[in-house]
Parts: C-alpha cells; sequence; structure tokens
C-alpha cells in the first residue's frame, strides 16, 4: 500500500491519521501496512547486502587495469547499501510512532468504558498486545543495529580504495572480506528472525480484529 512507505513527521500524525480515517483506515490497519513496509525494506537490505558480497568477490579478484571499475563498483553498492537502510530506518521509525500512538488511544478509550468487565477485557488485550509489539520492535531493532558494523565496512573499503587504488590495496581488502561475511551472515539471521517475528505478530493481530 501506498502510504506504508510515508514518513509521519512530528506534528503531522493529526492529519496522517485523520486522511486514512475518512478511507476507511485505522490506526491498526496503518499498522499492520507500515510493519509490512518494514519486512519489505529488510528484504531489501538482506539482498542487496548478499549481492554487494557476491560482487566484492569477484570485483577484487580482477587484474590491474580494472582498478577504477573495482573502485565505481564498490563506491556504487556503498551509496545504494546506505539509501537501503536510511528507507528501512525510516519505516521502522513508522511502525513504533503508529504502535504507540495506537495504543495510547487504545489505553485512554479502554479507561472510558464503564462496564467493569468489558474495561478489564480490553486493557488486558491492550497489554497482551503492547508486549507482542515489544517483542516484535526489539526484532527490528536488531536488524538496525546489524546494518552499522556492515555499512561501516563498506564504507571504509570504498574510502580506502580511493585513496589507494592499486592492486595493493585490493589484496588488502580481500583479507576482510572474511570479517564482511560475518557481519552480513549475522544481519541476515537478524533479519529472518525479525521477519518470523513480524508475521506473528500481524497475523495474532489480523485474527483479534476480526474477532
Amino acid at each position: 500500500m501506498a502510504f506504508a512507505g510515508v514518513l509521519i513527521l512530528a506534528g503531522c500524525q493529526t492529519a496522517y491519521y485523520s486522511f486514512w480515517e475518512k478511507l476507511g483506515r485505522e490506526k491498526r490497519d496503518l499498522l499492520e501496512a507500515n510493519v509490512r513496509s518494514a519486512e519489505s525494506g529488510q528484504l531489501e537490505v538482506q539482498k542487496h547486502f548478499k549481492d554487494t558480497l557476491s560482487r566484492i568477490r569477484t570485483e577484487f579478484k580482477v587484474e590491474g587495469g580494472s582498478l577504477e571499475n573495482v573502485y565505481d563498483s564498490v563506491s556504487a553498492d556503498n551509496d545504494r547499501a546506505t539509501d537501503k537502510a536510511n528507507t528501512l530506518r525510516k519505516r521502522i521509525a513508522n511502525v513504533k510512532t503508529i504502535a504507540d500512538d495506537l495504543f495510547v488511544e487504545w489505553r485512554r478509550e479502554a479507561r472510558t468504558i464503564q462496564t467493569a468487565r468489558l474495561r478489564q477485557d480490553s486493557e488486558l488485550k491492550l497489554e497482551t498486545s503492547r508486549h507482542r509489539f515489544d517483542r516484535m520492535y526489539a526484532s527490528m531493532r536488531k536488524v538496525e543495529k546489524a546494518m552499522d558494523p556492515v555499512l561501516a565496512r563498506l564504507n571504509d573499503q570504498t574510502l580506502y580504495l580511493k585513496h589507494n587504488l592499486n592492486a595493493k590495496a585490493v589484496n588488502a581488502l580481500q583479507g576482510e572480506l572474511r570479517d564482511v561475511e560475518k557481519e552480513i551472515t549475522e544481519l541476515n539471521k537478524f533479519i529472518s528472525d525479525s521477519i518470523q517475528s513480524s508475521e506473528k505478530f500481524t497475523q495474532t493481530f489480523r485474527e483479534e480484529k476480526d474477532l
């Protein structure tokens, strides 16, 4: 859905929610859609880093005459990785903003329910959903943190090649591949865990909504 990728700017939440409510989209719908958007962003990051590692392995085997092409390729991959990572961070931020607003609204409305049994049931469901969300969000944050060392290493390699465009520099960077691979492998694991957690959360969330 198109709205899932829109960054919710501070101070614009009310207009954002009002717009979608007019189209029949409540905060629960927006949260689910943005969780899906974050999943998609994680898969894009996962694929890009995997492809980047594969290209680095290939590019670092070239002969000296192609060093400028090696640098261009590594630099382009680095730029795309940064863009995809930043997009993912914004999507995860959207998820947190919408969830916080949803749970605040839910708690406020639950307190206005006069029938004690219904109020207690609503508040219990709120706490259960909040705990489930917190677990899912924690897994997304692990992905964010795991991106940092990979991005830093890609940036280091790009700058190193820029400053030392020679075969010796490429040979030096070949020794870094094992560390890059280790960090990307860890990132991929966190992404897989996060997506599994997201799917579980949205499935349960949808089932509760349909009850």
